[in-house]
């Protein structure tokens, strides 16, 4: 489940952790003023731990990387010592 490898070009890669299903993972790249984004969506079905792992794992690696809550309930309860 972890996001591919950016090969060896000047691709910016953008990855957003969701607590959100997996079944609605996606990948896309884009062309924007001549830069390649390529942006990844991973969900973790809920699980807390999983999405920790994945912001442990790509940090340092990607570009850019966000943790998507949406849900209120979940937000009060999330601890992580990252």
């Amino acid at each position: 489940m972890i996001a591919s490898q950016t090969t060896e070009c000047s691709c910016k890669h953008i990855v957003s952790v969701s607590l959100g299903s997996s079944e609605r993972n996606a990948k896309s790249t884009l062309q924007l003023k001549g830069q390649t984004f390529i942006i990844e969506r991973l969900g973790t079905d809920g699980n807390l731990q999983k999405a920790r792992q994945l912001l442990e794992e790509l940090d340092g690696r990607v570009d850019a990387l966000g943790l998507v809550i949406f849900q209120r309930k979940i937000v009060w309860k999330l601890k992580l010592d990252i």
